[in-house]
């Protein structure tokens, strides 16, 4: 007896779910008329019903869920190769001897061997791999979090003018910035990754992770600023270099002007010689011409006019 009480119950909340259903659904339906009577385009007035808003959600769900497989394979794809590179140098000093002859070898010795093998890996993440080469340590979990803050934190690369060199310097350094800056993380990520193993029941001190992002982020961007330096006494020596080049040109010319050389120079000389004057000309910075006031016409005094009549 108490089931079919139970029963009956269950059917009389479910006519009343589907009453109250049907009553907002033609609640809805009359909104929307009444939309379209005031004068409201059918589409807008549609558009803002709850069915409708519904399928959005769905649809922004949805392209969540394939964003987030998509970058899942592409990690994979990344700690594939990563992980590649790491079972490499572990199988290197994977005996003391080995280890001897690895410890041995200079910076630049282990960086041409890695490069050799694992070249594009070394190029897309290069302080990932300092830290498995020259550290000795390596993170997958570490790893996965450093390619999921590469993605927020990504560099606006905005279309700039060709001729806009300001705003080209300015793009350029925040993307810097920004590298340095997700790299900083994984330096952090890594830090955590082995203090847990080596601590699992510790709780991490936040002042000892800033510590570790501002240490990591100061020389990395003391790295890039030692680069522009370095960039801009290359390009001072380059231009040094290419007037020192361009004086002697010209002494050539001159000295080949003065003693009449070029009368017995064949037709392909005389023509190199051309282009050699062409292109010392063109290196040479325009000299700005003098602006020439023109003199107006001095008019005779009134006295000369009176002779001359």
């Amino acid at each position: 007896m108490s089931t079919d009480v139970q029963d009956l119950k269950k059917l009389k909340n479910a006519k009343k779910r589907a009453k109250a259903k049907a009553k907002a659904a033609a609640k809805r339906e009359q909104e929307i008329v009444d939309k379209v009577t005031a004068g409201v385009p059918v589409e807008l007035a549609i558009s803002n019903s709850p069915e409708v808003e519904a399928k959005k959600e769905e649809a922004k769900k949805e392209a969540k869920k394939q964003d987030e497989a998509k970058n899942k394979e592409i990690d994979d794809i990344a700690c594939t190769a990563v992980g590649k590179l790491w079972k490499y140098v572990l199988s290197i000093v994977d005996t003391p001897e080995k280890k001897k002859r690895w410890g041995e070898l200079s910076d630049r010795d282990k960086t041409k061997l890695i490069d050799a093998n694992f070249k594009d890996v070394t190029n897309l993440y290069p302080i990932v791999c300092k830290y498995i080469v020259f550290a000795g340590q390596y993170s997958e979990t570490a790893f996965r979090r450093y390619l999921v803050q590469c993605r927020k934190n990504r560099s606006d690369m905005r279309p700039v003018d060709p001729h806009d060199v300001e705003g080209r310097k300015a793009m350029k350094k925040e993307a810097q910035k920004n590298w340095c800056i997700n790299n900083a993380w994984y330096s952090v990520y890594l830090w955590e990754a082995y203090k847990r193993i080596e601590h699992p029941n510790v709780r991490l001190d936040p002042r000892s992770r800033r510590g570790v992002y501002a240490n990591s982020l100061d020389l990395l961007m003391k790295e890039f600023g030692d680069m522009d330096e370095l960039k801009e006494t290359a390009e001072i020596t380059v231009k040094e270099r290419e007037d020192r080049v361009t004086k002697q040109a010209v002494n050539e010319v001159v000295g080949s002007l003065k003693d009449g050389a070029y009368k017995n120079f064949d037709i392909q000389d005389k023509l190199a010689l051309l282009e050699l004057l062409k292109s010392i000309t063109a290196a040479q910075p325009e000299t700005k011409k003098k602006k020439t006031r023109k003199r107006k016409p001095k008019l005779p005094s009134e006295d000369q006019v009176v002779k001359e009549v």
